[in-house]
């Protein structure tokens, strides 16, 4: 919930308790009321009854006195009429023989002993009572949070109010920088994406599709002004999304492997997701927070690696299957070779599962390369740093109509004839149909490589249009459709079909999941039947990366010598 205000309701007797409470709100970054914000000369009743409206959850504390006390009896009263829902916080034993209260007990009652209230106690029933149901939470109380307390967590995602500033050092070279101090929210569900959508993306639509169209020009050079300024007032952005773009070499050529988006907006996309939380048992909150806020490079990498399984050759079902690690070694941004296994493991156990029911040993590694500059550089300022924190040499995109912020960073690498690719995206929490536990699911999304001499000849123009993208009834960017204007031709792509085959087999598996027969079956009866062996894919690509290549081939020292050798024929 954006911006929760909690009134404390108490017997004047129990107010050392009640500055505890208030403590916590403080420490959980959540407004409220306690009486000792009245001044001198307020109407005591009419400014408790208007704080108690403006309250979305009331805490009472119990005891003996505050059964008896009027002032707290009428509070009560008020917010049960105005469907307020009530925290009761116990603070000593109640019997029998005390009065009837004006409150029930309920579910979201705390029982403390020795006068004591933890910080666990008050999160655990604030959560209980709803204040993060709608997938959006403050973020003080999300640092109390454990690693299973949020059961549909699946980003750690900052709304940023600062304003942004795009900033043009010299032709050719911008800066974005970002303001993450004083941060109030994290978003941490596909829920909270959707409320986003509805809260400020629709009613604001029109506009931010001219601000996004506005900006790429800005960044495209068509727009030579020193800076671009986008103030937020209206709406918040979404730190961050990050991955990887990159370039392999394989059979002779050199392609960009990504994989096919099946939902709006859909397209070729590059192996790139949003910014979660270590929630690995060793993590301190603070830190497991700020993790991936603060380093880049551990978003990019985990992103690309997570989602991209690379095998010696096509799967064997039953068979044992060589996978290759990627080898990192950037000890200066705390990255290590066990780390990229540990990304990777996950999509090891799925892969073992029904219906893939694949058996892994480790094969030869892969070097990763991080090869040129780039155009393109941010700064970050956070809370915990006195000056901003620059990263260079990335490309980013930012999505107006997605609230997004998308910074990857490019690498290349060389793959065996052989080589096989599988996509590790996961979607969740579902029950596993195996286990019966709380588990996620494979996307199985189409992967496949996508030839740079095709995307040098696409986007190979100074501008990119999108101007015709957006969807007004939709209120979305649209995807960038080149069917028409560019279809694919034979070399242009290489799909793996192992995923291909798997969704065609779960559409009418009794296990599958529900989600994954309808997910599948609509997928058969739309851009399916493009994928058939032997069929061309569509020519189509999310907003999102196709600014990344194009940023790519315009604003970074490797793409500009791609694109000049692609113009001489020697690509």
């Amino acid at each position: 919930m954006e911006n929760p205000y909690i009134y404390i309701s108490y017997a004047s007797e129990d107010r050392e308790i009640a500055l505890e409470v208030e403590s916590l709100l403080n420490d959980f970054t959540i407004n409220h009321f306690i009486d000792r914000q009245l001044r001198y000369g307020d109407d005591y009743k009419a400014t408790f009854e208007a704080h108690i409206k403006r309250a979305h959850f009331l805490i009472v504390l119990v005891s003996k006195l505050s059964l008896e006390s009027k002032w707290v009896q009428h509070e009560v009263k008020c917010a049960k009429e105005q469907n307020k829902t009530i925290i009761p916080i116990i603070i000593e034993s109640l019997t029998e023989t005390m009065p009837n209260p004006a409150f029930n007990l309920d579910r979201h009652a705390i029982s403390i002993q020795n006068g004591k209230l933890s910080a666990k106690q008050l999160c655990d029933a604030l959560i209980a009572a709803g204040i993060a149901d709608d997938g959006i939470i403050p973020i003080g109380l999300y640092r109390h949070t454990g690693k299973h307390d949020l059961t549909d967590e699946v980003f750690c995602i900052e709304l940023l109010r600062s304003p942004i500033a795009i900033v043009r050092n010299a032709p050719g070279e911008i800066t974005a920088r970002f303001n993450r101090c004083n941060v109030k929210h994290i978003l941490y569900s596909d829920q909270g994406k959707k409320n986003l959508t509805e809260r400020y993306i629709i009613p604001n639509a029109s506009e931010l599709f001219k601000k996004d169209i506005a900006l790429h020009k800005f960044i495209t050079g068509s727009n030579t002004d020193p800076v671009f300024n986008l103030t937020l007032e209206n709406y918040p952005m979404r730190w961050i999304s990050g991955g990887v773009l990159p370039i392999v070499t394989f059979r002779d050529k050199r392609w960009i492997p990504m994989f096919y988006r099946d939902k709006d907006p859909s397209g070729w996309n590059i192996p790139l997701g949003s910014s979660e939380r270590d929630k690995s048992s060793v993590s301190t909150a603070g830190h497991s927070v700020n993790l991936e806020h603060e380093n880049l490079w551990r978003l990019q990498l985990r992103e690309f690696i997570e989602e991209s399984l690379i095998l010696s050759k096509a799967p064997a079902q039953g068979g044992e299957n060589s996978w290759r690690p990627f080898d990192i070694d950037l000890p200066d941004v705390g990255l290590t070779l066990e780390m990229g296994r540990q990304w990777t493991e996950e999509h090891l156990r799925k892969r073992g599962n029904i219906p893939d029911n694949l058996r892994f040993h480790e094969g030869t590694g892969i070097k990763l390369k991080f090869p040129g500059l780039t155009d393109f550089s941010v700064e970050v300022s956070h809370n915990r740093c006195d000056k901003p924190v620059p990263s260079h040499d990335v490309l980013f995109a930012i999505n107006m109509l997605e609230l997004g912020i998308e910074i990857v960073r490019i690498a290349s690498f060389a793959l065996d004839n052989d080589n096989y690719l599988l996509d590790g995206e996961a979607l969740g929490p579902f029950v596993n149909r195996v286990t019966n536990e709380i588990d996620s699911e494979l996307v199985r999304m189409p992967f496949g490589l996508i030839s740079l001499d095709y995307l040098c000849n696409t986007f190979g123009g100074s501008q990119l249009d999108l101007e015709n993208l957006y969807d007004e009834e939709q209120h979305v960017m649209g995807s960038l459709d080149l069917d028409q204007k560019a279809p694919f031709k034979e070399g242009d792509t290489h799909v793996f079909q192992w995923d291909l085959i798997q969704r065609e087999f779960l559409m009418d598996d009794p296990n599958a999941t529900s989600s994954e027969k309808t997910r599948y079956r609509k997928w058969s009866e739309g851009d399916g039947k493009r994928f058939e062996i032997g069929a061309v894919p569509p020519a189509r690509f999310t907003p999102a990366t196709a600014k990344l290549i194009h940023a790519f081939l315009h604003g970074s020292e490797f793409g500009r010598s791609i694109l000049e050798r692609y113009r001489k024929g020697r690509l």
